[in-house]
């Protein structure tokens, strides 16, 4: 049986809940990837939940100050010994290179390897449910579109919306009302054209999963998992 030979370092807290279903997936695709039983069948894990202050459901309250701590707190993961880091959150991937920069070792990016999955399809016209500071600042539109798709992203009143459903996942408040709220957003996209959607955040999968929603399901944070064993198994 092939063994994993990097450990991987997962800067996570951001939110927590998000980071603790991220390993429930690395696990899941050690064992149905990878055949993995024993305890050394599967990678060496440094998981740093920071408390990133300036950041919320939103995104960033204050930028500056997100973007320092992340450069800090990937040093610390780096000093610990990791051979990779990944970080489940999507809209810090906005200060990734800033990250990179100051760093030896790579940083797998959630937007880049999902990206990835979605040019492995035939889909044309992608949906974005993201943060608000996400979606303001084209964190996926600007490569999607780049890479020749149509996007469709969530109104004003949606975005609202979304954020709520947000922050009830962030509190453990998440019911049928936020599943609701989220199929309603991808019905109204469905009917503009888009033939799938980008679950842009990471809390989003705690409110709905693909059994739930009306169109086929990018789930971010199940993708960089993939990505992440990938990587941590190669020679």
């Amino acid at each position: 049986m092939k063994k994993p030979t990097k450990i991987i370092g997962i800067l996570g807290g951001m939110g927590p809940l998000a980071t603790a279903n991220f390993f429930t997936d690395i696990i899941s695709v050690c064992q149905t990837k990878y055949g993995a039983e024993q305890d050394t069948d599967y990678p060496k894990i440094y998981i740093y939940n920071t408390a990133l202050d300036g950041f919320n459901e939103t995104g960033f309250e204050k930028p500056d100050l997100v973007k320092e701590q992340l450069i800090n707190d990937t040093k610390k993961l780096e000093n610990w010994g990791v051979d990779f880091i990944v970080i489940p959150c999507n809209t810090v991937h906005f200060f990734i290179e800033d990250m990179r920069n100051g760093l030896k070792i790579p940083i797998i990016s959630i937007v880049d390897s999902t990206i990835d999955e979605i040019q492995k399809t035939n889909f044309k016209k992608i949906g974005i449910l993201s943060s608000l500071s996400s979606r303001e600042l084209g964190l996926y539109k600007k490569k999607l579109t780049n890479n020749g798709f149509e996007i469709i992203i969530t109104t004003e009143e949606e975005q609202c919306l979304l954020d709520s459903v947000v922050l009830a996942v962030m509190s453990g408040k998440q019911d049928r009302k936020e599943k609701k709220i989220l199929v309603d957003i991808i019905n109204r996209m469905k009917k503009n054209g888009a033939e799938a959607v980008v679950l842009g955040c990471t809390e989003l999968p705690s409110a709905i999963n693909k059994e739930d929603s009306p169109l086929p399901l990018f789930n971010t944070i199940h993708i960089l998992a993939e990505y992440a064993v990938d990587f941590s198994y190669q020679n």
